[in-house]
């Protein structure tokens, strides 16, 4: 069993450079607010191009903050040569998103050896939820 170690600062600020760098984070343009102790915020301006035929922003677009935002939290938590990936995401829908921002707030519930649990809720500018997610993240050991 992995002993929890205490994550220096540091080691988190690399760990969220490396997450914000990722393709994904820069291409829909996804801001770090703040990602420590296993809870997270991340923002994400709103483009024209993320608005589905009624308007609204797209559900998918919606699962990526929510997910780019647990992947910031879990990651806050994790020691150097340690890993992550999605298993598995349930997003449940609750406003149509609308406005020109997104909020992503996230929490890591339970930190296993392997499996950890994590949810996300998804707010627009003024405040109003938007969806809320649960995910599972399976953590792997890489060394180079």
């Amino acid at each position: 069993m992995k002993q929890q170690q205490e994550i220096s600062l540091e080691t988190v600020q690399r760990r969220m450079e490396l997450l914000t760098a990722g393709p994904v984070w820069k291409y829909l343009g996804i801001q770090l607010v703040h990602a420590e102790n296993g809870q997270s915020e991340v923002r994400l301006p709103v483009k024209h191009e993320f608005t589905q035929l009624h308007g609204n922003v797209h559900g998918g677009i919606l699962a990526t903050l929510s997910d780019a935002s647990m992947a910031a939290a879990i990651n806050s938590l994790l020691p150097e040569h340690e890993f992550v990936v999605t298993t598995e995401m349930h997003v449940n829908y609750l406003s149509p998103a609308a406005g020109r921002e997104l909020i992503g707030k996230a929490r890591v519930i339970k930190r296993g050896r392997t499996l950890s649990l994590c949810e996300a809720d998804v707010y627009d500018e003024r405040g109003k939820l938007l969806c809320h997610a649960t995910a599972t993240f399976y953590s792997f050991e890489k060394r180079e």
